[in-house]
């Protein structure tokens, strides 16, 4: 075995080390190809606390190799400026898991531009929501403002 292998198995080992009893277990059934609803169903879990889980397990067990294949930074940061809090987790989430199949499938070239084409899909109705609520505060201002002189 060459150092870089030693290496990243040394890796490995300390990263699992760190993980909880449930973090190793939802890791054990992601790795055999489960998604999260399933691992949701199987343990009797919330969807949520299941991705929370696999959000904060996946830093730790990544590679290298596997850091530099995420999606597009920027496309992911715009879905984050404009989900609210309680959605953000769940649609990046699986917008990140679909992008590993397409990136096992196809490049990683490919695999970008899907998740930019998912994105831009998304970004239109999100703006329509985000005007919607901001009109409906100033309105809810205009009202106040006339309350209360």
């Amino acid at each position: 075995m060459d150092k870089e292998k030693q290496n990243e198995w040394i890796r490995w080992e300390k990263a699992l080390t760190k993980l909880r009893p449930r973090q190793k277990e939802i890791l054990e059934l992601l790795a055999e190809g489960e998604t999260t609803k399933q691992i949701a169903l199987r343990l009797d879990l919330h969807l949520k606390t299941v991705r929370t889980y696999e959000s904060k397990t996946y830093p730790l067990v990544r590679s290298r190799r596997t850091a530099t294949m995420r999606p597009p930074f920027n496309a992911e940061y715009v879905l984050y400026l404009l989900l609210r809090s309680e959605d953000r987790d769940a649609v990046i989430g699986d917008l990140i898991q679909c992008y590993g199949k397409v990136l096992e499938r196809f490049n990683k070239r490919r695999a970008d531009i899907w998740f930019y084409k998912q994105v831009a899909g998304s970004v239109l109705p999100l703006l329509r929501q985000a005007t919607f609520r901001i009109g409906a505060l100033v309105w809810l201002g205009r009202i106040l403002r006339r309350l209360v002189s």
